[in-house]
């Protein structure tokens, strides 16, 4: 059995039944957007779900679909608990208040404010209640004159440390920026602009129409095309950009960095790992590893600039080596790369012009 409790159409938020032993409390509101919305969401333990939607289009009743203007889209957003998201530190937790539960209930605590027993009582059902009463302290708010919802876990413990799980819904171009402190976040579609950062888990985007900030303590990141500025970080885990057309910078503790179209400057910098270009088109690109490989494929026409050199290493270039500048004044494409120990490769990309 689950308990669903949409207050978006209840006045009366706190009122609702639950069940202890078989129910799950489940969070679900909705509003009417005029357009992208802002979002502001935050999970201490547990993983955030951003879909981005294109707008459905309205169909004039007696007319084609053809020059229907797009409808102007909805949000939404559901809160529930996770435990598959859980962590040691969490299990833990659940463990001491599923025993402190039954003492209470069962009488036998004799504890002082504010840990006795009636603190302790409404956690008496365990784990079921304490996920139940994360999910309940959950703030969602939403602003009609902003487009702005904000999501945050409860920040008191032990309801901080009960994992949830926060899928929203919104429209196309929406803003986003997105924080967990153990957990994954993945966004589906193109944001306006994105600030994602976790401090254990992986973050994915699909594409951004703006600028990017990305972070993760220990977590691969995944990211898809980027129109404006880009800062991407990660502790310890891989970095795959899709494309970058404005000037980006990532940083890597220990990671392989892969870039696909860069039509940008650029400056990688991982400490041990592998830097893989699959197609430089334009920009000042500065490479640099402690110890791992470069490998970049040129695009085909343009002509590049080179200043390569590995510690211990072979260093390689499968461009034409011409004798004049050139023509057309400044070079496109200036490459910087330096690497410890690896070896440096330099081709032609193998996509079709």
């Amino acid at each position: 059995m689950r308990d669903v409790v949409d207050f978006s159409k209840d006045e009366a938020a706190d009122e609702f039944e639950y069940e202890p032993e078989t129910a799950e409390v489940v969070r679900q509101q909705s509003w009417s957007a005029g357009g992208p919305a802002e979002l502001e969401l935050s999970v201490d333990v547990g993983r955030i779900t951003v879909h981005l939607a294109e707008p459905a289009t309205a169909e004039p009743e007696g007319e084609s679909a053809e020059g229907a203007e797009p409808a102007g889209g909805e949000v939404l957003v559901e809160v529930r608990h996770d435990p598959s998201a859980g962590n040691s530190w969490t299990n833990g937790l659940s463990g001491i208040i599923d025993w402190i539960g039954g003492q209470a209930a069962g009488g036998r605590w004799s504890g002082g404010a504010p840990f006795g027993g009636e603190w302790f009582s409404q956690f008496a059902g365990g784990t079921a209640d304490l996920a139940a009463a994360a999910v309940r302290a959950t703030e969602i708010s939403w602003s009609d004159a902003g487009r702005r919802l904000v999501v945050r876990s409860p920040r008191e413990l032990p309801l901080r440390m009960v994992p949830l799980a926060v899928t929203v819904t919104a429209p196309h171009r929406s803003r986003l920026s997105a924080h967990t402190g153990a957990g994954d976040v993945r966004v589906s579609g193109e944001a306006g602009w994105a600030a994602v950062r976790t401090g254990s888990g992986e973050a994915s985007v699909q594409a951004v129409a703006g600028d990017a900030d990305v972070v993760t303590g220990s977590g691969t990141i995944d990211v898809g095309p980027v129109t404006g500025r880009a800062r991407v970080r990660s502790g310890s885990g891989d970095v795959r950009l899709n494309g970058i057309g404005a000037h980006t910078e990532i940083k890597s503790g220990s990671g392989d960095v892969t870039l696909g179209e860069v039509d940008a400057d650029l400056g990688v910098r991982t400490g041990s790992g592998d830097i893989m270009i699959n197609d430089a088109k334009s920009g000042q690109l500065r490479l640099s590893t402690g110890s791992g490989a470069l490998h970049i494929a040129v695009h085909p026409g343009v002509a590049a600039e080179l200043d390569l050199s590995s510690g211990s290493g072979r260093t390689r270039s499968d461009l034409e080596v011409g004798r004049e500048a050139p023509s057309g004044g400044a070079t496109r494409l200036r490459i910087s790369g330096r690497t410890g120990s690896g070896n440096v490769l330099v081709t032609r990309s193998t996509v079709t012009v």
